[in-house]
């Protein structure tokens, strides 16, 4: 994984700059934290995965994976490694035109009551993992790959929502 230091003071501030999406290669070496640093994964570009890019759900509240999955339809996303109780799932995105629809996103589905609350953090993004959390033993074999049906579908559900999260607007490869 490309990793950076996390401030642990509450405020979940990177203390390095340079890491976005304009820099898919950066990452700080292991050596440079401080034992009082937390880590944070970048997602993106992701040298352990070879062409696949990683990205991770992060569940917030009390919204589960079954619940993400009946929201969105269809198959339910397959077993993959996990943090924070069951929180971040990490999956691997092989290259596409649908993985190059992806964007970072603020609640995928919008901030209504009924949607789950749901961040996938992407190309410039990072997830913060507190050590000794990962909810099975740390394999990056056990990381599966994201099932482009469910891309689709969650880009089909983002151009269909008006309240959704500001971003670039999602579109569809294949659709008119």
């Amino acid at each position: 994984f490309r990793i950076l230091p996390i401030a642990n003071d509450g405020s979940k501030k990177p203390l390095v700059e340079g890491f976005g999406k304009d820099a898919p290669g950066y990452t700080v070496p292991a050596a440079q934290f401080l034992d009082s640093d937390m880590v944070a994964i970048l997602t993106g570009p992701c040298p352990g995965l070879g062409s696949d890019w990683l990205c991770v759900l992060d569940l917030d509240g009390e919204t589960t994976l079954d619940q993400v999955d009946d929201f969105v339809g269809g198959e339910p996303l397959p077993p993959t490694l996990s943090s924070k109780d069951y929180h971040h799932f990490y999956f691997r995105v092989p290259p596409s035109d649908l993985r190059a629809a992806i964007r970072q996103w603020v609640r995928i589905f919008g901030r209504a009551s009924e949607t789950p609350e749901v961040d996938l953090k992407w190309a410039g993004g990072y997830a913060i993992e507190p050590r000794g959390q990962w909810d099975q033993p740390f394999d990056v074999k056990t990381i599966a790959e994201l099932p482009e049906s469910w891309i689709r579908r969650v880009l089909e559900l983002r151009n269909a929502n008006p309240y959704a999260a500001p971003s670039a607007p999602a579109q569809v490869p294949g659709s008119p």
